[in-house]
């Protein structure tokens, strides 16, 4: 998270043309509103083409629908129970006890507001990266991030909103810390790691940045600064629900690399590899080519290395799975940040590095690319929607209030990673929103052995009927 000169591009084939374009979308600029707009616009767009589709709740929706279901008069008491059964993210707790008292149980709602959140996202990233660099910089580097297509749950599973919103808090927080606000800015990073945890890393970066810049002017503050964040830090990783409970270090660090610059982004083999390798030897030539060109770049690449480093640091430290599809791959909104600052700054150099038009071309084709292949996340949830609601229709209709537990088998499979009722509990708290009654089901599993349990109920996923088993 290093600064560099403000130095506009030098690019013999079209200086001007790209300085005029620059300047504006820049400060004071005639077109820095539609910019803006045009970001937010972007940022929302799966989430409004989810909406628009029909949205439905998934996985731990279904939960959160039940439990923070009581409205107004109840939000004390449903902070307080959701706040003690998720010690480690108060501020999550808060979110959904304000959004489920206010649009109850209507997806569409709850996925309208998520889709705030990232516009607000959007428009965050640009202004703190044209802060830190300048102007052409944060119009790359922000076009990667809201288009990166390697974390639909963020924009589509209504639950992980708190992960958007906790990024949107430390991106206002360092706004606040430019403008030589720091207690105020450490207690709003304070309630971003208690929204969610895996900012955390983002937020001492955001500390140390703006400490080390004049530590002996500014260490009395940083202090009072840094305080509320050492001690939620401490406190939330010890009550982490994630902690301990994914895969070996050596496991995530490949995960986490394959995420953010292999198939999470680039989804085909063959795309991944010429991707990928353009990224690879743009980074080469700006680390060790010794240019004018180059230099003005570097910084702005080793701190999106920062970044990277610091952003991935509490994933890392707890061992979390990081997925590229379904329900693991939240994770990669936070990130992304590190990774749109690389890839932003490459694109943001070739721009300047090749002939201006051929440049526009090649960044807004790899933008496309990446807005493209979001479709694809909202396909999956489309899909494992309408399985699960063909299930769910015909459970309540076929399968009466009881006190024994009914297994289904073989659950919907999965859409990309992506299932309406991941498990038993799932499909149990749907149908008691849907009819009121309490139907406990099994864990919905493949059958690995034949015949099915004599009191099993059957369900086709190709003609997605439910019926009894058939007999051994």
């Amino acid at each position: 998270m290093t600064t560099s000169p403000r130095v506009e591009p030098r690019n013999p084939a079209g200086p001007e043309r790209l300085a005029a374009l620059y300047q504006r979308v820049g400060p004071g600029g005639p077109q820095r509103r539609v910019l803006l707009g045009v970001t937010a616009l972007i940022a929302a767009l799966p989430s409004l083409v989810w909406a628009a589709s029909g949205t439905s709740f998934v996985h731990d929706d279904w939960f959160l629908a039940a439990g923070y279901r009581g409205g107004l008069a109840d939000l004390a008491t449903a902070f307080w129970e959701g706040a003690t059964s998720a010690p480690a993210r108060p501020g999550a707790s808060l979110y959904y006890t304000l959004t489920y008292a206010v649009f109850g149980t209507h997806p569409v709602l709850h996925t309208l507001t998520q889709a705030a959140i990232n516009a607000a996202v959007g428009v965050a990233v640009f202004l703190v990266a044209e802060k830190l660099w300048r102007t052409e910089i944060a119009c790359w580097v922000t076009a990667v991030y809201i288009t990166l297509p390697n974390r639909g749950s963020t924009r589509l599973w209504a639950a992980v909103a708190t992960n958007p919103l906790a990024v949107l808090l430390v991106l206002v927080a360092v706004l606040l810390l430019l403008r030589a606000r720091p207690v105020t800015a450490g207690l709003l990073l304070a309630v971003a790691v208690m929204t969610y945890e895996g900012v955390l890393g983002l937020a001492v970066l955001a500390l140390a940045f703006w400490l080390l810049q004049d530590l002996r002017a500014r260490w009395r503050r940083g202090i009072l600064a840094g305080l509320p964040v050492v001690i939620v830090a401490a406190g939330i990783f010890l009550l982490s629900p994630k902690r301990g409970s994914g895969s070996t270090v050596q496991g995530g660090l490949d995960r986490i690399f394959g995420s953010q610059f292999g198939a999470g982004i680039f989804e085909w083999p063959e795309v991944t590899l010429v991707g990928l390798t353009v990224v690879m030897v743009a980074i080469l030539a700006l680390l060790v080519l010794p240019s004018e060109r180059q230099a003005r770049y570097r910084p702005v690449l080793l701190g999106g290395f920062l970044v990277f480093a610091a952003a991935a640091a509490p994933y890392v430290l707890v061992k979390w799975p990081v997925g590229t599809d379904g329900f693991f791959d939240r994770a990669n909104g936070v990130l992304g940040l590190g990774t749109a600052v690389i890839i932003g700054t490459v694109l943001a150099w070739l721009v300047d590095l090749v002939p201006a038009r051929l440049g526009l071309v090649a960044g807004a084709a790899t933008v496309l690319l990446f807005l493209v292949l979001n479709a694809i996340d909202v396909r999956d949830y489309r899909l494992a929607v309408d399985d699960g609601s063909a299930l769910l229709d015909q459970v309540l209709v076929d399968i009466p209030p009881t006190d024994r537990t009914i297994r289904i088998v073989p659950a919907p499979e999965p859409h990309g990673g992506v299932a309406q009722f991941a498990d038993g509990s799932n499909l149990s708290t749907a149908v008691l929103l849907a009819r009121g009654d309490l139907v406990r089901f099994s864990t919905l599993a493949a059958v690995e052995v034949a015949p099915p349990p004599a009191d099993a109920w059957c369900y086709d996923p190709r003609t997605r009927v439910l019926g009894a088993c058939p007999a051994p």
